[in-house]
């Protein structure tokens, strides 16, 4: 397999000025405080931003609700992971046959 490209990467922070110096200042990239935290600057990835981890649960949250009320059935229920992150786990609708 080759990947020719990253569409998106968002790692959920615990601390964003934590994440800023290690993926700003440390690392270098070109990351912009904005309406978000992100950039768009990075070969080989269109789009990476950094998202406060609390947001990332409460999204969580609200998507599985969506979720089961189109239907839909979670392999794991939202649960928090030890370092902190909710995370749930579905299996999406086959979308391609392997024929």
């Amino acid at each position: 397999m080759k990947v020719l490209f990253v569409a998106g990467f968002g790692p959920s922070v615990r601390e964003m000025q934590t994440a800023l110096a290690f993926y700003r200042d440390s690392l270098g990239l070109p990351i912009v405080e904005g309406e978000d935290v992100s950039t768009k600057e990075v070969d080989g990835v269109k789009y990476f931003s950094l998202r406060p981890l609390a947001d990332a649960a409460e999204s969580c949250e609200a998507a599985t609700q969506e979720l089961r009320g189109k239907g839909y059935r979670l392999l794991v229920e939202p649960k928090t992971e030890p370092r902190g992150q909710t995370v749930a786990r579905l299996l999406s609708p086959r979308v391609c046959s392997s024929e």
